[in-house]
């Protein structure tokens, strides 16, 4: 039986037997009622006839009394009287018409004969008044008799009420015991019905509950749960999700086992006294450690001993912040070499361990250095040189002009033409390799933007005007903002170039700022301006957007104008935007143009470093 259904027939049962027994205990109280209701009837109905009787007598005294001293007062008096029994003759009426059957009969009867015991009163006193003594005297002989009928109903009707009390508080005292019994019974039934389903429920639920919960602790330490459930309800649902679960589990886990056990960088577990706790094969390439070696060996006593201290410092901060960090740091081999190795550090507050994550950064080092090398050798070896060269190449074109053929000419022009293209190329890469090198230190200031943006148009404003293009900068002279304005003309100076020279010829480039609180991920940023440069050029293919900014990309020139750049004034200008903290992106239509826009900090205090 599903859960739903056990709790459903747990809640209905003991509320179906209640109902009954508060239906049964009901009927009997309203028997009871009923019963105390007609003995209050019969009590009130008697004293009302035993009232007006009482009443019948006093006048009868008074009438024989005024009959021989006739004053007002006794007048008065008996007055008084006659509205009594007129009153209670009248009550005695009303009551015995809600009467049953014969009952009702005999009560109607009592009430007429009171009406005409008093009617007889009335023609007594009146014959008494006329000195009729004769006809008193009549009036009350009949009186007396229409006395002894009441008298005698009301002894008959005393008689049956005393055999029907006794059998009243019989019937009281049986229902009495019945009543007592309900109340008995219902609490044994109660009593009965909860400790059954609460066995029923601790049977069919509970203790399939502790299988559920003794395979989850058992799924919580990694072993497999061992009990299956039975059936179809949502508890043998729930084992079979659990069952399936740690399956899926074992499978990723060994997944994970497999992918740490050959994974070429070294995972380990360190805990708060940086005692290695785990460690994955890795250690056996890198460090030339057996793993049993150096599981329990504290790490530090693994660091060169120069930067030990600043590397425990650093791992010990990680372990109190309760966050992760990046550093460098050398490990001593097995062999006793020297490791340089790049760590990174996430503290677990659940395991109470601190992962690591750590890499041989030796070859990527000796990379870096033989850049550093090669831009030393473009720098002295081949700059200088080509320096010369092209300082030769102008002489000769002044000294040679008129002399040589217009060959020759023309054949120096070209070179003169290809060594300028190569310093270019040179002096492009150079940069490229020094801001990513980070050798390139910005000088920043808080500066007009229009500036900037003035000296960049001027920059290439005889290419503009031979192209016939118009230059419209709409920026405020007002607006500034936290930048290197060398580094920013740069910038903007390279994005005229390529509107320039996608351009149509008549047609406008158009430059303007504004203010975002955005990034292009849509990430809330305060203080940041944005600058768009807009042409009317061919458009650049959605697909090749993405990549424009990466080294030598270039879209391919489709309508035959020259484009022989090097491919890295985009890779150039994205990286001195970094470096400002800002964005640079494109947005651009086929046939329509583009937009190329970067975005610079307003202020210092909006200043993020990259």
């Amino acid at each position: 039986m599903k859960l739903s259904r056990k709790v459903l027939l747990i809640v209905t049962i003991p509320v179906v037997a209640e109902l009954g027994l508060v239906g049964a205990l009901l009927f009997q109280l309203s028997k009871v009622d009923q019963a105390r209701k007609d003995e209050s009837y019969t009590r009130e109905l008697s004293a009302h006839i035993n009232s007006a009787m009482f009443l019948y007598m006093q006048r009868s005294n008074l009438v024989i009394w005024a009959s021989n001293n006739h004053t007002p007062e006794l007048m008065k008096r008996q007055e008084g009287l006659a509205s009594k029994i007129m009153q209670e003759v009248r009550i005695v009426r009303d009551l015995a018409q809600q009467g049953k059957g014969s009952d009702k009969e005999t009560w109607l009867k009592v009430a007429d004969l009171l009406n005409q015991i008093r009617g007889g009163f009335d023609g007594a006193k009146a014959d008494y008044d006329a000195g009729n003594k004769l006809a008193a005297g009549v009036a009350w002989a009949r009186i007396q008799g229409e006395i002894d009928e009441l008298i005698d109903i009301a002894n008959k009707m005393s008689r049956k009420n005393e055999l029907l009390d006794k059998d009243k508080q019989a019937r009281l005292k049986r229902d009495d015991e019945i009543l007592h019994l309900i109340l008995f019974s219902s609490v044994l039934l109660s009593v009965g019905t909860a400790f059954g389903l609460a066995i029923l429920f601790n049977r069919s639920t509970t203790d399939r509950l502790n299988v559920i919960m003794q395979n989850t602790q058992r799924m919580s330490v990694g072993k497999p749960p061992i009990t299956r459930l039975n059936g179809d309800d949502e508890l043998a649902q729930i084992d079979r999700v659990y069952h399936r679960m740690y399956k899926e589990l074992a499978t990723m886990r060994r997944k994970e086992m497999a992918v740490l056990e050959n994974v070429a960088d070294i995972v380990c577990s360190l805990d708060r006294q940086l005692i290695f706790n785990s460690v994955n094969e890795a250690v056996i390439d890198m460090w030339r450690y057996e793993q049993d070696s150096i599981i329990g060996r504290r790490v530090v006593d693994l660091f060169d001993e120069s930067e030990r201290s600043e590397a425990r410092a650093k791992l010990m901060e990680v372990i109190e912040e309760k966050g992760s960090k990046r550093f460098d740091v050398k490990v001593m081999k097995a062999d006793g070499s020297i490791c340089e190795s790049a760590w990174s550090a996430t503290w677990s507050e659940d395991e109470q361990l601190l992962y690591c994550v750590i890499q041989d950064v030796g070859a990527r080092k000796q990379l870096e250095q033989m850049k550093r090398d090669f831009v030393a050798v473009v720098s002295h070896d081949l700059r200088t040189p080509l320096t010369s060269i092209q300082m030769i190449h102008s002489m000769l074109k002044e000294d040679a002009e008129g002399v040589l053929p217009p060959q020759a000419m023309k054949n120096l022009s070209n070179a003169q033409d290809n060594v300028s293209r190569l310093m270019a190329l040179i002096n492009n890469l150079l940069d490229l390799e020094k801001l990513d090198a980070g050798y390139v230190e910005l000088i920043m200031e808080q500066a007009p933007l229009r500036k900037a943006i003035d000296t960049s148009i001027g920059a290439v404003e005889a290419l503009a005007k031979k192209q016939k293009i118009t230059i419209a900068n709409s920026i405020d002279n007002n607006l500034e903002a936290y930048v290197d304005s060398e580094r920013i003309t740069q910038v903007v100076v390279n994005l005229l170039s390529n509107a320039l020279k996608f351009s149509p010829n008549g047609s406008t480039i158009t430059i303007s700022a504004r203010h975002v609180d955005k990034t292009s991920r849509n990430e809330s940023r305060e203080g940041m301006l944005r600058i768009d440069i807009s042409d009317q050029g061919r458009g650049i293919p959605a697909d090749k957007a993405a990549s424009i900014f990466e080294r030598f990309s270039q879209v391919k020139n489709e309508d035959g104008r020259s484009n022989r750049g090097s491919g890295l004034g985009l890779a150039i200008c994205k990286a001195i935007i970094e470096q400002h903290g800002g964005e640079i992106g494109v947005e651009s239509v086929e046939g329509k143009g583009s937009t190329f826009w970067f975005t610079l900090a307003s202020h210092s205090k909006y200043y993020l470093e990259n």
